[in-house]
């Protein structure tokens, strides 16, 4: 991490369009049904990295029939709120090796490794949104 603390560049900014700060009325209008969850937790990678709660994907994808109704709840909350649990905003940055010599640090990238629980929240979202306005799904979404 001490390599790319020093090789990180700090970008000119001044010159970005402004951020819109009402995205919580947009997102009310997402409903993630019960069965949104359940797909997205059956379409989890069993053998990536946990994110910084520490829950392995196996466990959620594992447990889906039983933790999706709780689940879909706190996600629907998170929505209509427009506030994500803040220990969904955490990450474990970690480098992982891209090519060439293994002792050059800059031959790693770093990742950030996040909650599953929060990027199931992102992909139930899609899901339901997909579903809803295009009354399909594409596979590229997942």
């Amino acid at each position: 991490n001490d390599y790319f603390s020093r090789v990180f560049k700090v970008e000119n900014t001044s010159n970005l369009p402004p951020i819109s700060t009402n995205t919580a009325s947009s997102m009310t209008n997402i409903c993630i049904t019960e069965a949104d969850v359940v797909l997205s937790l059956a379409k989890l990678k069993i053998n990536k990295s946990q994110g910084p709660d520490g829950i392995l994907p196996i466990v959620l994808k594992e447990m889906r029939d039983i933790i999706s109704q709780l689940l879909t709840s706190i996600f629907q909350k998170s929505l209509s709120a427009g506030v994500v649990p803040s220990d969904w905003k955490y990450a474990n940055i970690t480098p992982i090796f891209k090519k060439g010599d293994r002792s050059n640090p800059a031959n790693y990238r770093p990742i950030s490794l996040t909650s599953i629980t929060g990027r199931i929240m992102e992909v139930s979202t899609i899901v339901a949104t997909e579903i809803r306005i295009h009354h399909c799904l594409r596979i590229s979404h997942l």
